[in-house]
């Protein structure tokens, strides 16, 4: 049987890329002034997606190029 690819979602290369620097939430939202509830139901809970918007200031602040 051969394995299956899953794409990642954006928001688990976001945590993951935090979890290996060592960042936190509250780093990432200081950073993008974006509100920790509101990364916190998006990222870890997975509640709804990232805007456009803050997907840009995420990638600014972890100098990545994430798209949704």
């Amino acid at each position: 049987m051969a394995k299956e690819k899953v794409a990642l979602d954006v928001r688990e290369l976001i945590d993951t890329k935090m979890t290996d620097e060592g960042r936190t939430l509250q780093w990432l939202s200081d950073k993008t002034e974006i509100n920790y509830n509101t990364l916190h139901s998006c990222i870890k809970r997975k509640l709804f997606t990232l805007s456009t918007e803050n997907l840009e200031k995420i990638n600014e602040a972890l100098g990545t190029t994430y798209e949704a």
